[in-house]
């Protein structure tokens, strides 16, 4: 999560990091500053917080799905 945040807050710069460490980030484009962590924690929050909302609908159109009445076989080929 760490890495997709990292790339979230700093869209389109290169960078290497081992083992989701900020410390070792090596930035590989020029003229980008490593965020803050507060900037980090509230984006990994907002990341988070998108992926259980995907996870929400999705299961919500499931059950809509199950409801018009397509099978599970069905539905698992959409």
């Amino acid at each position: 999560m760490l890495f997709r945040a990292i790339q979230s807050l700093r869209l389109g710069a290169e960078f290497t990091m081992n083992n989701d460490d900020i410390s070792t980030v090596v930035w590989h484009t020029e003229g980008i500053t490593t965020p803050s962590q507060a900037e980090i924690d509230a984006k990994i929050l907002d990341l988070e917080a998108q992926d259980a909302a995907i996870i929400d609908a999705r299961q919500s159109a499931l059950v809509k799905l199950a409801a018009l009445g397509l099978t599970p076989e069905e539905i698992a080929t959409l």
